[in-house]
């Protein structure tokens, strides 16, 4: 990990720096993938979460090292030059929301041979509260199949 997040704040987050996290951390793997082909400019990237985040990798290395946690049907560019984003130079930014659930990357880079990327790590301990009309549609088809339960038995 380049970042640990703590209460929307970045913690070691200094250019070449790495984080840890403790190990057993149970975490969701988001990654966050700019291959511009032509042109320049700046790239916006905004993403809101069910849970919060926790860390962030964003270096060849610290990603390359995080493949794993990704999905396996995924063909991720381990190894490839460029694979990163460059904070701290005013170049990339980065931002996160207090509550920790929304992220919005900006990206200024030009092209190949660069990958932006950034993989996003969110808490998987969490639990999500469904809204009450998800509760109310679960709570009608669990009494429809009990009474078709019922009906069969007589």
């Amino acid at each position: 990990m380049n970042s640990l997040i703590s209460g929307g704040e970045v913690i070691a987050s200094a250019p070449g720096s790495t984080a840890t996290l403790a190990a057993g951390t149970l975490l969701n793997s988001h990654i966050l993938h700019c291959d511009r082909t032509s042109g320049s400019g700046s790239v916006t990237a905004a993403a809101t979460f069910d849970t919060p985040i926790i860390a962030l990798s964003f270096n060849d290395g610290t990603l390359d090292g995080s493949d794993f946690l990704g999905n396996s049907a995924t063909s991720y560019p381990t190894g490839t030059y460029g694979r990163r984003m460059i904070f701290g130079e005013g170049t990339d930014s980065l931002s996160v929301s207090a509550d920790r659930m929304q992220l919005t990357a900006v990206t200024q880079r030009a092209g190949a041979p660069y990958l932006d990327e950034l993989r996003v790590f969110t808490d998987a301990t969490t639990f999500i509260i469904p809204e009450p009309a998800t509760l109310l549609l679960w709570s009608l088809l669990a009494g429809l199949g009990a009474g078709l339960a019922w009906r069969r038995r007589r």
